[in-house]
């Protein structure tokens, strides 16, 4: 699976971050989702969403530029760019799903899932980022 793409432009580039997989219910953050610091879940403020999720965008990139699967080489390691030096940016959507999405500075993306279970599992539940350094 290829995650990050790097695509420098000087004097600036961006990523690509391919979708990540997003939690959906409590259930998930507390057996799939349980990577401490990466993934959490809050209770609802309102009954018409099922809670409050919190993915970090940065950790996840982090993990992965830091320690790849694979590499031809030992001598050159990935860039890696601390979260300050990062913009973040959510691309796609879908808002019969999500809703009050947002992301803060240090690569947080924050989103509730909204209760209705009338949505239907596809490659439309998925939120699309963009990273700009």
């Amino acid at each position: 699976m290829v995650y990050w793409v790097l695509a420098p432009t000087p004097p600036s580039g961006f990523f690509y971050m391919p979708p990540v997989l997003l939690p959906l219910s409590k259930y998930a953050i507390d057996n799939l989702f349980n990577e401490a610091g990466t993934y959490s879940y809050g209770n609802a403020s309102s009954p018409d969403v099922s809670g409050v999720y919190s993915v970090n965008l940065h950790k996840l990139y982090e993990k992965q530029f830091r320690t790849p699967q694979a590499s031809s080489t030992t001598t050159s390691p990935l860039p890696f760019h601390s979260a300050h030096e990062l913009d973040f940016f959510v691309t796609y959507y879908d808002p019969s799903i999500f809703t009050n999405v947002q992301l803060n500075n240090n690569g947080i993306l924050t989103y509730n899932v909204k209760r209705e279970r009338k949505w239907v599992v596809s490659g439309r539940i998925l939120l699309q980022q963009r990273i700009h350094l």
